[in-house]
């Protein structure tokens, strides 16, 4: 043992530190990489959240975007065509004066026209949904003149416009949930929704009218990519053409101005003789109605020529036809409708045909000791069957005036003829305790509020029936 050490474990014993070294650093090295590892994996379940939500918040966006986009112009139409029987059958605003009759009868078709380019724009929307609105934004930057750079700020334009919409409407929300509403914030969402898309739809019109105007008027020429070059040949001069390209297209855009504000000009002027016609001697509604139609359509061809280039088909909705044009054509079938069918069925709805009552037969006589059926069996009765009575100073309650009665008059103050009104009621009073009807008064048809005056002797009582809406 004293001797020393075999020379080959040395380097052994050198080794043994730097060796415990090593693999304390890889172990390190090791646990490092685990963490690291988890704190990737942690980092990509993250974004992996994160890329969800913001795919759940897109399509959340796009639903929004379609169901209010289709929701304004489905709305938009049904307000129009709920106005169109007063608005043809019979004027609603006639007796009232001319200005109002000018009003109805050349604003109507004009409304129906600004419609359905509304629909028009609102089913494009609703087509790219997917991509925001393209097609706005696309007519605004033209119309304003911007250039491409700007894109972005005018996309945040349209955005920050429909959130303000939106602000507003939640602000009315907020007011009406105050005021006892339990849905007043999903109303006024909605109001916002619709207030936004019907604003976003009114000004790509605009737009689009801007454009056509500005390139109608236009006399420069096109990029060169665009215009028609001279040719030549070897053995000849050059052959010049006689216009440019743009020129052409200037003069194809004024030339569809021209005529679509001939169209509109014709309507003008067709609906203001209309107007006086109504006006001056109550011209009937066969009248009315059939210039309506006629407005429906000059109306739909002139502003399909001012706005040429909005007015084209959706691929994916409308392959063979134009929103616009289903519009324009659903009014007008509507409006032929209207007309038509009283014809065909043989009876005029402005006529009484059917009295609501029928005489009671001879010999028969009020029954003073009715009782109702309710009362006998404890169940009660609704008041309007037993309690509600006008008339009630007459001791004979065969003379008292009850619901039913009521009714008949409120009925006959709503046709046009006089013959008629009497008819309706004296159906409902002959042969009865409350005897013989006797007008004392009856407003125009065309009078807004109608109100007729009746006397019934017998019963010693005066009705004052007023007329309400005519749909």
């Amino acid at each position: 043992f004293g001797s020393s050490p075999p020379t080959h474990v040395l380097p052994c014993a050198r080794l043994a530190p730097h060796l415990y070294r090593h693999m304390l650093s890889g172990a390190m090295a090791a646990q490092g990489e685990d963490h690291q590892g988890e704190n990737q994996n942690s980092q990509g379940e993250t974004l992996s959240c994160l890329g969800n939500l913001a795919c759940f918040g897109k399509s959340l966006l796009r639903l929004w975007i379609m169901y209010f986009s289709l929701f304004t112009a489905l709305l938009g139409m049904t307000m129009l065509l709920g106005l169109m029987p007063q608005f043809v059958s019979l004027p609603y605003m006639s007796g009232t004066g001319l200005g109002a009759e000018v009003l109805q009868t050349v604003g109507y078709p004009l409304l129906v026209g600004f419609q359905a380019l509304k629909v028009q724009v609102l089913v494009g929307i609703f087509e790219d949904s997917n991509a925001g609105f393209p097609k706005p934004q696309a007519a605004l930057q033209a119309a304003l003149g911007l250039p491409a750079q700007r894109a972005q700020a005018l996309e945040r334009g349209i955005a920050v416009l429909l959130g303000l919409c939106v602000a507003v409407g939640l602000g009315f929300g907020v007011q009406w949930t105050m005021e006892g509403d339990p849905l007043g914030v999903v109303s006024g969402f909605m109001a916002g929704s619709l207030l936004g898309f019907s604003v976003l739809g009114t000004i790509h019109i605009i737009a689009e009218f801007v454009c056509g105007v500005r390139s109608a008027c236009s006399s420069k020429e096109q990029p060169s990519s665009d215009v028609e070059t001279a040719t030549s040949s070897e053995d000849g001069p050059p052959l010049d053409t006689e216009k440019t390209t743009g020129q052409k297209l200037a003069s194809g855009r004024r030339r569809r101005l021209l005529v679509g504000v001939a169209w509109l000009g014709l309507t003008v002027l067709l609906q203001l003789v209309v107007a006086l016609l109504a006006w001056k001697f109550s011209a009937p509604s066969f009248v009315t109605g059939a210039a309506m139609v006629i407005a429906f359509l000059t109306t739909g061809s002139g502003l399909s020529y001012i706005f040429d280039d909005l007015v084209k088909p959706v691929s994916r909705y409308f392959p063979f036809t134009t929103p616009y044009r289903v519009v324009v054509g659903l009014f007008t079938c509507t409006c032929l409708f209207v007309l038509v069918a009283p014809q065909l069925m043989g009876s005029d709805p402005s006529r009484l045909s059917t009295p609501l009552f029928s005489p009671p037969p001879n010999g028969t006589s009020f029954n003073r000791t009715f009782v109702p059926p309710g009362l006998l069996s404890g169940l009660g009765t609704y008041p309007v069957c037993h309690n509600m009575e006008w008339n009630k100073g007459l001791m004979d309650e065969g003379k008292h005036l009850q619901a039913l009665d009521i009714l008949a008059f409120a009925q006959a103050v709503y046709w046009p003829v006089e013959a008629d009104v009497l008819s309706e009621l004296s159906s409902a009073t002959s042969g009865t305790d409350l005897g013989e009807v006797r007008l004392e008064a009856l407003e125009d048809p065309s009078t807004i509020g109608r109100i007729g005056v009746f006397a019934l002797p017998q019963a010693n009582v005066r009705v004052v029936a007023i007329r309400g809406s005519q749909t």
